[in-house]
């Protein structure tokens, strides 16, 4: 399993994991954070299935995302389609956390779980149906306000979505890499690589 955590500007703390299902030395799941300025964008893909073809899906699109992170969301994923049509195909979603002007941009594609929490509420951030590499259909952007003190969630469906918004929030003195350690502990499937970033904002003031 991989298990990481950095804080940026005190102001946001990212944390995550990535762990392969059991008896696989490569895990089909892949993420990455990559710094814009003073915005930053969060990229995770699982690829189809597990094992080495799975993961290789994956790398593949995190390459061609962190070589490619400037583009507009949308343009950036039909690249990324372009560039996996010869592998099994990923579904994604991909993040981009800009706090100066308190925004939230999402795009997705599949069955990656994107929401976002804070004290009182969450809200789920909706996906494209499809296949990266495969077939996709329409692709949209989702833009939120930024809450302060908010908890970004993304997970691969290694992780069942059964959690909810106030089990979560009351770990918000922890690091999110612990916070993602404890999503897959309690809602883990144990038949599926799972990968799970955690993203705490604070507030601004």
């Amino acid at each position: 399993s991989h298990f990481w955590k950095e804080d940026l500007f005190g102001q946001i703390e990212i944390g995550g994991i990535n762990v392969p299902i059991p008896n696989e030395e490569l895990s089909g799941d892949c993420w990455t954070i990559e710094p814009l300025g003073n915005r930053y964008r969060v990229f995770l893909a699982d690829g189809l299935g597990h094992g080495k073809a799975a993961s290789d899906a994956a790398i593949t699109a995190v390459t061609l995302f962190r070589k490619n992170k400037t583009m507009r969301l949308e343009d950036l994923v039909y690249l990324i389609h372009q560039g996996l049509m010869s592998t099994r195909g990923v579904v994604l979603s991909i993040l981009e956390i800009d706090q100066d002007r308190g925004k939230l941009l999402h795009i997705g594609v599949g069955n990656i779980s994107t929401r976002i929490i804070n004290s009182e509420t969450q809200k789920t951030l909706l996906s494209s149906n499809g296949t990266v590499g495969v077939n996709i259909y329409k692709t949209y952007i989702n833009e939120i306000d930024i809450n302060k003190e908010s908890i970004i969630i993304i997970h691969s469906d290694g992780i069942n979505e059964h959690w909810n918004q106030k089990e979560i929030f009351r770990l918000w003195n922890h690091h999110p890499a612990v916070i993602s350690g404890w999503l897959y502990h309690q809602y883990g499937r144990p038949r599926d690589d799972a990968s799970c970033v955690v993203i705490k904002i604070h507030d601004r003031g």
